[in-house]
């Protein structure tokens, strides 16, 4: 786009215009689409700019709201071509804004491993002081402090002297990389795999084994979802924003539960939340610029799967997430519920009602590592935009409050699932309204 020319020439009058232009025609919502939009290398505007060296446009850019986790074609963030270029003071907004240090890309290097190579002292000390990692190999076994040319370099020791200090801390905790992305590159943002220990030795941990996928799987020919389309809402809507307008005729729902940003309106009912209906392949309206389509988009947000001692393993968002945004659809294999009353494991079943739930405990996606809290800050909705079958309802997790970075996220699971775990299982999300704390 014009953003990307500008912001990689650092042409700082033309950015600022071209953002003010946006700004004054543009939703929230299609702003941050236009500031976050990729080229064909999946460059943002932001990461031509870091690359380039150019601190205004950066900051620009970074004002506006734009996303500092967007990963290229190979998986580099900003962060990584900021450590290429070697400019400290475009590193140091990146960093502020709560950009992942650890985020490797698809060498398994991250932003510290590139600052050796090239020997930039300074990005190191940086990174360092922001929690970058010492122990993270990349797809050749090499630690950062591995790949570093010259042993007498400033670079060098500085590298030893933080392995060296982190060695003698026994109260520092270390990042460990289990895995650079469990989604294998199917998701938008790579999903890392880390826990936190003062010491390598300290607890071996495994990836968890399952399948990751992004839609619902039927392995039971017997079970079969109908996409009838003659009981699907179809729209005839040719102005795409007339879904979501407050007059809007658009036939695909009874009333506009999204508003312009593309999150749930300020009155939803979470605790009792309605069935939603979007736009579909068959509705007139421009798929990408629909605002009635949201869940259908699938994950956007960088997302970090953790072990979180007291829970095994859990999941924590790199940004804050504002009320009312979607998160990811819960994902599984469907089954009838007398199929899964032979599973002999039940911890990943989320009913459905009418007879079905979906099992993610071997196909699913990193909502699958959502842990229960009974003050949750996501919950989840019915949304229908491919078919009407009512007994299988696509399962969309929504934040029901705002969601700061480094949060873990967590959903209900409801009163059946404790039916069934309650004298095996307590609830250990220790909020100050736990209902499952006690085994009784």
């Amino acid at each position: 786009t014009v953003l990307h020319v500008a912001a990689k020439l650092g042409q700082h009058d033309a950015v600022r215009t071209i953002l003010e232009c946006a700004r004054q025609r543009l939703t929230a919502r299609d702003l941050m689409a236009f500031v976050n939009a990729v080229d064909n290398g999946r460059w943002t505007a932001l990461a031509w700019a870091a690359e380039n060296r150019h601190k205004q446009t950066v900051e620009q850019l970074i004002s506006i709201g734009a996303d500092v986790n967007v990963c290229d074609r190979l998986n580099n963030t900003s962060l990584h071509w900021a450590s290429l270029s070697g400019c400290s003071d475009t590193l140091y907004l990146l960093m502020t804004k709560d950009c992942n240090p650890n985020l490797q890309n698809t060498n398994g290097e991250t932003p510290l491993h590139i600052a050796c190579r090239q020997g930039h002292a300074e990005i190191c000390v940086v990174l360092l002081a922001m929690g970058a990692s010492l122990n993270i190999r990349n797809t050749s076994s090499e630690l950062p402090q591995d790949i570093i040319e010259d042993p007498n370099s400033e670079c060098a020791n500085i590298i030893a002297a933080n392995v060296k200090m982190r060695s003698l801390s026994n109260n520092l905790k270390e990042t460990h990389i289990l895995c650079s992305d469990i989604s294998n590159g199917r998701e938008r943002h790579p999903i890392q795999v880390v826990y936190y220990a003062r010491s390598v030795n300290e607890r071996q941990l495994s990836v968890p084994k399952f399948k990751y996928i992004q839609s619902n799987v039927q392995l039971d020919s017997r079970i079969t979802i109908e996409p009838d389309a003659r009981q699907m809402p179809v729209c005839t809507c040719v102005d795409s924003s007339c879904c979501t307008s407050t007059e809007s005729e658009c036939l695909c729902s009874e009333r506009t539960w999204y508003t312009n940003d593309g999150r749930l309106v300020a009155d939803f009912n979470y605790l009792d939340p309605p069935t939603v209906i979007e736009c579909g392949d068959l509705c007139d309206c421009n798929r990408m610029l629909c605002r009635n389509r949201v869940a259908q988009h699938g994950l956007d947000l960088p997302l970090q799967l953790s072990y979180i001692p007291g829970k095994a393993w859990g999941v924590r968002t790199m940004l804050p997430i504002p009320k009312g945004s979607f998160l990811v659809e819960y994902v599984g294999e469907i089954l009838s519920d007398e199929a899964a009353n032979h599973r002999l494991d039940d911890s990943y079943l989320f009913d459905l009602g009418n007879g079905f739930c979906i099992d993610a405990s071997a196909y699913g996606n990193v909502s699958r590592f959502f842990n229960h809290s009974c003050q949750p800050n996501v919950s989840p909705v019915s949304v229908y935009y491919d078919h009407n079958d009512q007994r299988h309802p696509r399962v969309a997790l929504f934040a029901c409050r705002d969601i700061d970075a480094q949060e873990e996220i967590c959903f209900d699971y409801g009163e059946k699932f404790w039916m069934v775990k309650r004298g095996s299982l307590i609830c250990r999300c220790n909020t100050a309204k736990c209902r499952y704390r006690q085994v009784e």
